[in-house]
This record gives structure tokens, C-alpha cells and sequence, in this order.
């Protein structure tokens, strides 16, 4: 299924992809390492050991209860050891199903996919991953708005308003990046077909103009589009966000979809005939001109038909796609969409999209995922201080313990624009 245009392509973008990587993702240290009375150990031998990314790789909560006993031991298992991020379900016709039935607590009743928003914090919590809440404001009758809600236009003021108050009120502290809107590109064309809940034009601008009004000041305020972002709709969604920006929306990144629904979709990326490396690069580019991070929010990649040959098709093109994302100075976070097979949504679940199996088995594709967030993106290094008790290294970004002789110490390496060296000091305990 992987065709020789495909691998030439990718052959061709390796350069910038492995320099990109190299440049953005990692950062020169210097550790000064000092024992329990503050001396300087000098020529010791250390042992360096990453612990954490700053980079966010995540995918979404929606089937973290879905699963009872040793199942959900291991969906916890395989999904922290992935991810350090997820994404969680505020979809409005079934965060409130009825008039004022809000499904936050841990106690409301089940719906598959959408789990109460404090299990999902909870889940969170337990397994430090930074969340993000979808969606604030979502149009689409399907998946998002209530049966209940006027069928007319919402104005300022309006039940949006109080939701997102009442998302706030209670998660605005938990949750630190939020998709204020999503979708806006589809609104025209799917109220024509009766679709969309109708919204007043400048919708958009009201919702981050709620977001800002109601949510900590700290908040990660994302706008979030659709995958024809990366071909027919990309000059529409950047004229969107300069519109919204120009007209005082605080817009703190920009979320970028790429769902492949079905096999053949993938199978023509497998052809080099679909989201090509350059056609990638090409839009990370474009919208890096806005100065915001960007966000891969929601990614969809089959394995046609679960054969072994789909499975190794999924795996490869997650690895490239993976590795071109991460090298972008632009990108910030990653999130797969769906974990499970069968885990995705009606009319989405005829695919097997997920990184294991239904049973919960580890497809090719999180294998080839977990070598990369848990190998070849992890620094390990065995080093020996100098004479004035200083360990030089370069290292991917983030958190990282510090062992000599039987004691420890933690510091991090941020990333840091200028590219300067990160200076610190640690104390072994």
C-alpha cells in the first residue's frame, strides 16, 4: 500500500522534517551539580533520564468509561503511557440533555462517548495531562446542539452566553486551553441543509468575546476547523481568523483537524496522491504567519480493513505525519482522536481508526507512536561532570531527573525562542 511516490516524497522532505526536529524540539543545558551541602561534584558520573515532554501529545476522553475491571486498567495504562494531553467532551446536547440537567457530576447517568466532565477531570488529573475542553460553541445539530434549544438565531446574551458561563464557573481553573469554536466554515453550508442551529453572522467574535469575559485570563483560548482546511478551505478559515483577530478576538491558537474517514482516503496517502509533505508544510507555514501555536486537534487515520498490510499502512503514515507536525516550530500539541477501534462515533465506527484493537491490543500504529514519544523523542544520557561539577548536554524539551550515586534531583529544559542554553543548578537529595 506505501508506493515508491510516496516514499520519495517523504525521502525528500527528511532534511528540513530531522533539522526542524533537531532545531526547535531540543535545547542545549548546563548542569551545575551540587551534592547535599551545596559542593560542587566534581568528574562524577551521572545518568540524565527525560521524564516528561513539554510538547503535548494527546487524544481524546470520550471512551475513558466505557470500560469496567481489568479493561479500563489497561485503556488507562495504554493511553498515559502515550499521552501527556486530552481532549474532553463539552458537546452541549448531551453535557445538558434536558433544560438545566447539567451532566458534570460523577453520578449522571451514562452516554456513550460523553462522560460526565468531572470523570474526565479526574481521569485527567490522576495522569497529568494537560486538557483540553471541546467545544464551547458548535452549531451543528448532530453532535452538538440540544433538541431543546430555539431553533433561531442566538443573540448576545443568549443561552451560549450562559453555557459558557456555566462551563467556566465550574472548570475555568481545571482546564487550560479550550476550542472556543469549531466548525464555523461548515455553519453556511450545512443550515442550508437544516443541519446547523441558526447563529447570527458574527457568532464567532461572540464566543471568544464570552470565553475571554468568563474564563481565567490564563486561558488558551482555540479556534477549531475542519480537515478541507488543508486544501480547498485554507485561503477561507486564514481570511476567518485575520477577521476575527482584526476585530478584537483573542485568539490564542489555532486548531487544525485531519480526519481520513475512509480506507481509500488513506490509501491514496499511502499512493502520495494526498496530504503530501510539502502540501503539510506548505499550510503549517501559512497559518505559522498568525504568530499563534498551532494545534493538530483531531486526527483520523484507518487501517483498511485491519489486515496486516492496513495496519502497517496506518502505522507508517502516522510516523511520518507525527514526525513532520512535531519538527514545525509552529505545532504545539498533536491529538489523535480516536484510541479504540469502535470507539469512534456513528457513521465514523464503519472504519478501524483507533491505535489498539477493540479488545484493547496495541495496533502497528501506537507502536510505532510509542517509539517515538517514548524513544526516539526521550533523552537518556550517561554523563561526567567537569572539574567544577558541571554536565553538558543537548536534550529534547521538558523535565528531567538527575541521578549520581544513589541521589536525585529534577530540573527542566524549556524551550526557549532565542535559542540560548538553559543554565541550572540542582542540589542531589
Amino acid at each position: 500500500m506505501i508506493t515508491d511516490t510516496y516514499l520519495k516524497q517523504w525521502e525528500e522532505a527528511r532534511p528540513r522534517i530531522e533539522a526542524g526536529i533537531e532545531k526547535h524540539r531540543k535545547g542545549d543545558a548546563v548542569v551545575r551539580v551540587l551534592d547535599r551541602n551545596g559542593k560542587p561534584l566534581a568528574g562524577q558520573p551521572v545518568q540524565v533520564e527525560q521524564i516528561a515532554s513539554s510538547f503535548l501529545f494527546g487524544a481524546n476522553l470520550f471512551m475513558i468509561d466505557a470500560y469496567q475491571g481489568e479493561q479500563a486498567r489497561r485503556y488507562e495504562q495504554a493511553y498515559s503511557r502515550l499521552f501527556n494531553a486530552g481532549t474532553i467532551a463539552l458537546y452541549w446536547r448531551d453535557l445538558e440533555p434536558l433544560p438545566g440537567q447539567l451532566r458534570f457530576d460523577k453520578s449522571s447517568p451514562f452516554i456513550r462517548r460523553r462522560p460526565p466532565v468531572d470523570v474526565s477531570i479526574e481521569f485527567a488529573r490522576r495522569n497529568g495531562l494537560n486538557i483540553n475542553g471541546h467545544p464551547l460553541v458548535w452549531d451543528f445539530k448532530r453532535w452538538s446542539t440540544p433538541d431543546w434549544l430555539a431553533n433561531e438565531p442566538s443573540i448576545e446574551g443568549s443561552v451560549w452566553e450562559r453555557r459558557i458561563a456555566q462551563i467556566a464557573e465550574r472548570y475555568g481553573d481545571a482546564v487550560p486551553r479550550w476550542d472556543v469554536v469549531n466548525e464555523v466554515l461548515m455553519s453556511p453550508g450545512r443550515l442550508e441543509k437544516g443541519l446547523s442551529h441558526p447563529m447570527p453572522p458574527d457568532y464567532a467574535r461572540l464566543a471568544f468575546k464570552w470565553a475571554e469575559k468568563y474564563l481565567p485570563k490564563s486561558a488558551h483560548l482555540m479556534i477549531n476547523e475542519v480537515s478541507s482546511l488543508w486544501a480547498r478551505d485554507r485561503e477561507a478559515y486564514y481570511q476567518l481568523i485575520d477577521r476575527l483577530i482584526n476585530d478584537g478576538a483573542k485568539i490564542d491558537g489555532i486548531g487544525l483537524q485531519l480526519h481520513l474517514f475512509r480506507d481509500e482516503d488513506i490509501i491514496k496517502v499511502g499512493a502520495g496522491e494526498l496530504y503530501t509533505p510539502s502540501q503539510m508544510l506548505e499550510v503549517l507555514d501559512c497559518f505559522a504567519a498568525f504568530k499563534r501555536p498551532l494545534h493538530i486537534s483531531e486526527i483520523t487515520l484507518t487501517s483498511p480493513k485491519s489486515h496486516p498490510e492496513g495496519r502497517q499502512l496506518q502505522a507508517a503514515v502516522a510516523r511520518d505525519f507525527y514526525r513532520l507536525w512535531f519538527s514545525h516550530p509552529a505545532v504545539h500539541a498533536i491529538t489523535w482522536w480516536n484510541v479504540p477501534d469502535g470507539g469512534a462515533a456513528p457513521g465514523e465506527d464503519s472504519v478501524d481508526s483507533g491505535l489498539l484493537d477493540a479488545n484493547l491490543n496495541p495496533k502497528p500504529a501506537y507502536e510505532a507512536l510509542d517509539q517515538l514519544l517514548n524513544g526516539e523523542w526521550r533523552t537518556r544520557l550517561a554523563l561526567t561532570t567537569d572539574s567544577q561539577g558541571i554536565a553538558r548536554f543537548r536534550g529534547f524539551h521538558g523535565s528531567y531527573r538527575l541521578e549520581c550515586d544513589g541521589a536525585q534531583a529534577t530540573f527542566d529544559l524549556p524551550a526557549r525562542a532565542d535559542g540560548t542554553v538553559v543554565d541550572t543548578e540542582v542540589r542531589l537529595s
